[in-house]
Formats: structure tokens, sequence, C-alpha cells
């Protein structure tokens, strides 16, 4: 085993070059230390790894290159000494064209950069184009979009577009709205097919209470005391888990349990979806069990995820159980199944699957399931990986999360195609995938 010696990764010694950094391994280190050579073997089942000698010809007078049986032997060895014998990963240096496996990804995702400026990364290309802001005044930082993925809010409460390089900023009515107390709801923000926003209002000691606005003519109705709210694509309303207690705790481990979710609308009564009591027992617990429920809309409207977690954490995942908008279980996901205790599901566009990461038996992973709760999950790089924000090709073709890989920060994406994480170089942080005519 060889170490870079341009950015000290880890590098098989029949590499022509390093794969994190593309540098020739003519004065890369030897590793001659058993335990510095065991976590090289681990390192290589993550790499893309250039290997063998040209041994035949190809029409045109091109050479195959392919490694001797001895080669073979050698990195399977290694391999099976650690264990190792996930799906190898691709790597590439920011600049570089992207891994073959993205090639068929479409649309353009929308990143802000460490620095904070807006970029437009071509996932099949491996390009970076950063974008114009027009109409705003200082930064733009992006709070939500629309269930279509074609309109923004942002921390001003600007509604925001794209159009080719160009970001555009328009003031609406909750411009200037959204304070310190007074936020958008995280899960869904937007109501009645994009034309309206659930606001949530705290104060300390108290629940939230859910104010749905209309962006252009700043009509709003109150819709309560809320713990965890989502916008309802299908109308003026949201989808809302019901808080027991009228005055909540600081601290976690104190917060009163929620009764029920239900779906609020203007001038209707609302209607209860599930109690709390009917999904823990359709996660397997005692209907008296105190949790939080969190509540994520499908983009459509026709389906609502619920997050179910314990007010007594426990090092497990939550159990997900998935709704439809008038309360029939469409799926129960237990919680070795659900996602990662603290993460949330992401959904498709078309509002058929949902993405989170999990924890599995062997380590985290990125969990796809169906809404009637088919699970495949795809093991992350290591055992350790931690996951962020990820979001939605607009096809529904793939994902792509930030994810911090053994100290470093990169993207995993997930295609059709590839049943595995591809390790891409970070670009930032995941806001959008948009379609390319955007």
């Amino acid at each position: 085993m060889l170490r870079c010696s341009g950015c000290a990764e880890i590098v098989s010694e029949y590499a022509a070059r390093c794969p994190n950094c593309r540098r020739s391994v003519d004065d890369a280190l030897e590793i001659t230390d058993s335990r510095d050579a065991s976590a090289a073997a681990s390192d290589i089942a993550y790499a893309g790894i250039e290997m063998g000698a040209p041994v035949r010809d190809l029409p045109g007078g091109s050479k195959a290159y392919s490694p001797s049986r001895a080669v073979l032997a050698a990195l399977w060895a290694a391999i099976l000494t650690v264990g190792a014998l996930g799906a190898f990963l691709s790597t590439s240096p920011a600049g570089s064209a992207a891994a073959p496996a993205l090639k068929d990804l479409d649309g353009r995702i929308v990143a802000q950069s460490p620095g904070g400026s807006i970029v437009r990364v071509d996932p099949a290309a491996g390009s970076t184009v950063p974008y114009e802001t027009q109409g705003a005044e200082g930064q733009v930082v992006f709070l939500a979009s629309s269930p279509d993925g074609t309109a923004w809010i942002d921390s001003a409460g600007r509604a925001v577009t794209f159009s080719g390089t160009k970001i555009t900023a328009i003031p609406t009515s909750v411009t200037g709205q959204l304070v310190s107390s007074r936020s958008l709801a995280p899960s869904e923000s937007f109501a009645d097919k994009g034309q309206a926003l659930v606001l949530l209002t705290r104060q300390a000691l108290r629940p939230a209470f859910a104010d749905v606005v209309m962006l252009g003519s700043g009509e709003d109705a109150a819709l309560g005391a809320v713990d965890s709210a989502g916008g309802d694509p299908q109308t003026f309303g949201a989808f809302v888990s019901t808080p027991a207690q009228q005055r909540r705790s600081h601290s976690r481990g104190f917060a009163p349990a929620d009764l029920d979710v239900e779906l609020r609308q203007a001038g209707q009564p609302p209607l209860v979806l599930a109690t709390a009591a009917q999904l823990n027992l359709d996660v397997g617990w005692l209907p008296t069990t105190p949790v939080e429920l969190g509540v994520y809309p499908s983009p459509t409207g026709d389906a609502v995820a619920v997050v179910v977690t314990p007010l007594n954490p426990v090092d497990s995942d939550a159990p997900m159980v998935v709704l439809s908008r008038d309360g029939s279980v469409l799926s129960v996901l237990s919680d070795w199944r659900g996602p990662m205790f603290g993460s949330e599901p992401v959904w498709s566009p078309g509002g058929r699957e949902l993405a989170y990461p999990t924890q599995t038996a062997t380590g985290a992973a990125l969990a796809i399931t169906t809404e009637t709760g088919t699970v495949e999950a795809l093991a992350a790089p290591t055992t350790s990986t931690t996951f962020g924000n990820c979001v939605w090709a607009p096809s529904s073709n793939g994902t792509v999360c930030e994810a911090r890989v053994r100290n470093r920060e990169v993207w995993l994406y997930n295609t059709r195609a590839a049943k595995r994480l591809i390790v891409e170089p970070a670009r930032g942080r995941p806001l959008a995938w948009i379609s390319s005519s955007l």
C-alpha cells in the first residue's frame, strides 16, 4: 500500500495516480506498518483504482488494461482481510468530470457554497457555474422550495426563481416577517399549490402557533397550536401534530408528548388522521408511550409521513408511518428501518418514494422506501458516515446528500442504475435539484 504525497490518501501500489487528487504515485510513500496496511486495504474498497498494464490491442490501435491474476489475488486478499466486500465507490476531484455512473442524471443541482454564494452543478458533466443575483439586496439565503421545485423563499421572505444562471428575488406578503420568533414550517413550507406559506410563531415555554398566509394578497388564517407542521399542497391549510400540553420545556427530555396528527384547513374543522396511541400500536409500542410526531407531507398532498420519536431517546432509528390524507395506513417502518434518530425523510418529486439516512446492522446507510413500505438500504462509504441535507432529482431517478466521510466533506449520489452510493467532491450544501430548463 502507498500513501499519496499530495493529499495523504491511501493508494493501491498498482495505481498510476491517486484517485483523490490525481497526483502521480511516483513519489508516494510506502506503508510498512501493519495497522496502516490494514486501514489501506479498507480504503481501497471505496476508491476508484487504475490498475494493470496493456495486455492486448483493441481495434483502432488502442490498448485494453487488465490486471494480472497475481494483482487481483493480492487485492482480493486485502479486501477479505478487513471484510470490505462492498461496492467500489467512484471519486473525482473538484473541477474534474463526474463519475460515469452519473451520466444519466438530469437537471441541475442548486447549492450554497461554504462562502455563501449560490452555484449550479451539472451532475452528469461535473461542472459548477455561479449564479447571478437580481432584485435582491444582500445575500440570498434559501429557506424553502415549492413542491414542484420552481419557487423558493429566502430568509427575507422574498420569492426566489431561477432562470438560466440568474436568480431573481421578489418581495411577497411575508417579506420581513421571518424573524427569530416567526419561521417557516420546516418540513413543507408551501401550501395551496405553492400560493401560500405556513408560518410558525414560537415563544419560550409555549407551543408553536401556525398560520397559513397567501403570498400575493396576504390573506391569512390561524391554524392553532402545533408541535410539527407542514403545508398541505392541495388546500389553504397544513398537516400538523398537536401538543398534549400548552407549555413546552427547553429540555427535550421533558418536552410534552403529542396527541395526534391532523389536517387543518382554513374555515374547516380539523380532520384527525391518527392519534398517538394508534401510531404507537402501528409501530409495535404500548399505546401509552409518550412520543413526538414529526409530519412530512408529500409534494402532492396525497400522503404524509409521520416520524414517531420517543421522548426518551434510544440508540436506534425512529419508526415511521405513512398515512393517506384521509388517515389510512399506507406503510409502517419499524425502529430499525426508519430514519436515523434526529434525521428527516425527504419525498421524491412524484410523492411515491422517501429518502432518509438510517442505521443498519452494518452501519450507516441511505434508505430509499416506497410509500407502501418497500425499503432498499444503500451502504455508506464508512460505518460512521454522517449525512446532511438530501435532495431528489426532478425526475425522481436519483438523490444527492451532503455527508462527512473520514473527516472529509463529500456528496453521495444514488442513481437507479448504480444501486450504490457514489462519492463525489462536495460543492457546498445541496438546496434543490431543478430541471435543466430553469
